[in-house]
Protein backbone atom coordinates (compact mmCIF):
# COMPACT_ATOMS: atom_id res chain seq x y z
CA UNK A 1 0.00 0.00 0.00
CA UNK A 2 1.39 3.53 -0.72
CA UNK A 3 1.53 5.75 1.96
CA UNK A 4 -1.13 7.97 0.43
CA UNK A 5 -3.61 5.47 -0.15
CA UNK A 6 -2.74 4.13 3.84
CA UNK A 7 -3.69 7.77 4.82
CA UNK A 8 -7.01 8.11 3.04
CA UNK A 9 -7.73 4.80 4.59
CA UNK A 10 -7.07 5.73 8.21
CA UNK A 11 -9.09 8.87 7.44
CA UNK A 12 -11.94 7.00 5.78
CA UNK A 13 -11.37 4.77 8.94
CA UNK A 14 -11.55 7.32 11.14
CA UNK A 15 -14.67 9.08 9.98
CA UNK A 16 -16.35 5.96 9.64
CA UNK A 17 -15.30 5.28 14.02
CA UNK A 18 -16.93 8.48 14.05
CA UNK A 19 -20.17 7.91 12.42
CA UNK A 20 -20.51 4.54 14.41
CA UNK A 21 -19.22 5.82 17.77
CA UNK A 22 -20.67 9.47 17.93
CA UNK A 23 -17.74 11.75 17.14
CA UNK A 24 -16.04 13.67 19.40
CA UNK A 25 -18.34 13.57 22.49
CA UNK A 26 -17.96 10.01 23.00
CA UNK A 27 -13.82 9.86 22.33
CA UNK A 28 -13.85 12.78 24.93
CA UNK A 29 -15.51 10.51 27.54
CA UNK A 30 -12.29 8.17 27.11
CA UNK A 31 -9.54 8.47 30.25
CA UNK A 32 -5.93 8.15 28.57
CA UNK A 33 -6.14 4.40 30.63
CA UNK A 34 -8.96 3.51 28.36
CA UNK A 35 -7.56 5.14 25.24
CA UNK A 36 -4.12 2.58 26.09
CA UNK A 37 -6.83 -0.40 26.46
CA UNK A 38 -8.16 -0.27 23.25
CA UNK A 39 -5.04 0.55 21.42
CA UNK A 40 -3.75 -2.58 22.74
CA UNK A 41 -6.20 -4.61 21.71
CA UNK A 42 -5.90 -3.85 18.10
CA UNK A 43 -1.97 -4.25 18.82
CA UNK A 44 -3.03 -8.07 20.25
CA UNK A 45 -5.21 -8.44 17.17
CA UNK A 46 -2.28 -7.39 14.65
CA UNK A 47 0.20 -9.97 16.40
CA UNK A 48 -2.34 -12.57 15.57
CA UNK A 49 -2.93 -11.78 12.24
CA UNK A 50 -0.99 -12.87 9.10
CA UNK A 51 1.34 -10.30 8.02
CA UNK A 52 -0.31 -9.22 4.64
CA UNK A 53 -3.89 -10.62 5.14
CA UNK A 54 -6.49 -8.69 4.68
CA UNK A 55 -6.57 -8.85 8.94
CA UNK A 56 -3.72 -7.41 9.36
CA UNK A 57 -4.12 -4.79 6.76
CA UNK A 58 -7.52 -3.75 8.59
CA UNK A 59 -6.43 -4.35 12.46
CA UNK A 60 -2.96 -1.94 11.37
CA UNK A 61 -5.85 0.69 9.87
CA UNK A 62 -8.14 0.23 12.82
CA UNK A 63 -4.89 1.14 15.43
CA UNK A 64 -3.87 4.23 13.31
CA UNK A 65 -7.27 5.88 13.40
CA UNK A 66 -7.75 4.85 17.27
CA UNK A 67 -4.73 6.53 17.93
CA UNK A 68 -5.51 9.71 15.39
CA UNK A 69 -8.83 9.94 17.25
CA UNK A 70 -6.68 9.58 20.97
CA UNK A 71 -4.50 12.62 19.92
CA UNK A 72 -7.32 14.67 19.18
CA UNK A 73 -8.65 14.12 22.52
CA UNK A 74 -5.64 15.21 23.94
CA UNK A 75 -5.81 18.38 21.04
CA UNK A 76 -8.73 19.44 23.09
Amino acid sequence: MKQTDAIVAIIHERNMQDEKWGGAQHDAAHTPEEWCRLLDRYVTRISRSERGSVAYETALIQLAAVAVAALEVSDR
